[in-house]
């Protein structure tokens, strides 16, 4: 097994390459068995929701077949305890990056043989991290696609060819439920056919009555990953009776909402299980973002909700800030790095709300001091910052941290005890948490110097770029983080195989000692080597 740690670079290698998830592990697995003779098949499982999933495998004389979820398998038992699990010659490997879980690497041996699972994890977990990459880098290629269709669209119809195509799940269907807004009253839901000749079926088993209750509980709901195999769900009996056919396995549901109001339902069924990462979802709620808008400006268009013309100024104000949130959202979400993120938010926030300074603060983990990141006061902005913050220098942002909560001081004049280092320009300071996948990472912040309150629509466009923003932040994380890993896994590879070619103990220190200085950028490095009689060998670089 120590011949797989050569195999690390090619994944790399493959991991860049590679459009998509599949064409990795089709790259990638038939050279794992040429290079490790004693090893027959090698299969890549996914995790979905009621079972391990096949997703591609070299060697098998047969197609490998899904494996339920039973809570007893060795396959659970492995990503469980997040350690391999032994099947006989088979050798199951958990994949996952932080706290997402990919699937499992099996790996069958031809007989038994010592193995060394530490090595063989390291390889799946580096496997893992590749997969993720491409698994995001997949979608967004299509969440591009879809925002370009979805622009083009002419009607609901086009809509739900758009989601369609963009939301690739496994061998899954697409129905589309449009809720018929009367007003701040629903009229009724229908279910919009669209393969053959496009009708609208209203649905009369969902009363007006159920439907404003559903509405309401539904609220903070951003999608629903359900199978029917789940305890707990935001689908209730009803839905699941009138929405999901009785042969379907899993069901994944996108609520496509504009402002309050939920436009429409795109309920994704599946007679398998389905596979999403939370990093996917949040992708597919962003193609569900863009959706409503559009969904909303032809509904709006065709004058079947809102149809007062004296909110027409208002309503395309609304439309506008939507659309300019909605392009917020894929601009961050396909950046690679912080720097690029921050600005983005803070142009996007002088262009929406108005304001005259901006900031952003990240919680550092290592001092653990809330720090400045990013600021933009009228003109002058500044990146990279990296400047502590307290309730004595920033008080409305140290206490939205503190108290994990939006923060809104409306008249500076009247609060001489709120400290800031640019009250004297600005009339107003609003601060809100910035939440990313895995709790607050920090807070962004807007002040005014017009007296106008912020009004409630400036508050939920706060929080809406708060939650891109705290998405964004994370997936540039973990994509750094997964870079670093691959190159120091690279690099732990080229001192491997310079090491072995050391003849003597002088060299070997050498060349370890010189390495590992050049990767950690350090002036010195020094090896202290205990061997009998308590000599100690020294090498510096």
């Amino acid at each position: 097994m120590d011949n797989l740690l050569n195999l690390l670079s090619l994944a790399d290698q493959f991991g860049r390459e590679a459009t998509s998830p599949e064409a990795l592990l089709s790259a990638f697995l038939p050279r794992l068995l040429t290079a490790n003779a004693g090893i027959a098949e090698a299969t890549v499982y996914r995790l979905g929701t009621t079972a391990m999933l096949p997703w591609s495998s070299a060697g098998s004389t047969t197609a490998p077949t899904p494996k339920p979820l039973t809570g007893q398998s060795l396959y659970e038992q492995a990503l469980d305890s997040d350690a391999p699990a032994h099947d006989g010659l088979t050798l199951i490997l958990p994949m996952r990056v932080g706290s997402t879980i990919i699937g499992v690497l099996a790996l069958t041996y031809e007989a038994t043989v010592t193995q060394n699972d530490e090595v063989a994890g390291a390889l799946a977990q580096h496997l893992a991290l590749h997969l993720e990459q491409a698994l995001t880098k997949a979608l967004f290629a299509r969440q591009h696609i879809a925002s370009v269709t979805l622009d083009a669209s002419e009607n609901v119809i086009d809509v739900a060819k758009a989601l369609s195509s963009a939301v690739n799940l496994n061998q899954a269907d697409l129905t589309l439920y449009v809720v018929r807004w009367n007003g701040n009253n629903i009229e009724g839901m229908h279910q919009l056919e669209y393969t053959g000749k496009p009708r609208y079926e209203p649905i009369s088993a969902m009363s007006r009555d159920y439907l404003q209750v559903w509405h309401r509980q539904w609220q903070s709901v951003v999608d629903v990953l359900w199978h029917r195999a789940a305890e707990e769900s935001a689908v209730d009996n009803l839905m699941r009776e009138t929405l999901i056919p009785s042969y379907v396995d899993s069901a994944y549901i996108l609520p496509l909402r504009f402002g309050q109001k939920i436009l429409a339902l795109a309920v994704f069924n599946s007679r398998e299980a389905i596979s999403l990462t939370s990093n996917e979802r949040s992708i597919l709620q962003s193609i569900g973002e863009k959706a409503a808008i559009v969904m909303r400006q032809l509904l709006w268009e065709a004058q079947q909700t809102f149809p007062q013309t004296t909110d027409a100024d208002q309503l395309a104000d609304q439309l506008r800030q939507m659309q300019a949130t909605a392009d917020y959202s894929k601009d961050v979400q396909s950046a690679t790095t912080a720097p690029d993120i921050m600005k983005s938010t803070l142009s996007v926030l002088f262009r929406l709300l108005d304001v005259q300074y901006t900031a952003i603060s990240l919680f550092n983990h290592n001092n653990y001091k809330l720090e400045i990141r990013a600021e933009r006061h009228f003109a002058a902005v500044s990146v990279d910052v990296n400047e502590a913050i307290s309730p004595d220098t920033h008080t409305v942002a140290s206490d939205a941290w503190t108290q994990q909560s939006l923060q809104h001081v409306a008249d500076l004049a009247s609060k001489p005890e709120v400290a800031h280092p640019h009250r004297s320009s600005l009339s107003q300071i609003m601060a809100v948490p910035i939440q990313g996948r895995n709790g607050y990472s920090g807070v962004l912040e807007i002040g005014s110097a017009k007296e106008t309150p912020f009004t409630n629509a400036d508050i939920s466009q706060l929080n809406q770029i708060a939650n891109q923003l705290g998405i964004a932040l994370a997936n540039v994380a973990s994509f750094e983080m997964s870079a670093r890993r691959a190159s120091m896994k690279t690099l732990a590879n080229d001192i491997k195989s310079r090491i072995q070619r050391q003849t003597d103990i002088e060299g070997l220190m050498q060349v370890t000692v010189e390495e590992l200085s050049r990767a950690l950028d350090a002036k010195a490095g020094r090896i202290r080597l205990g061997v009998e009689n308590a000599t100690i060998m020294q090498e510096d670089a």
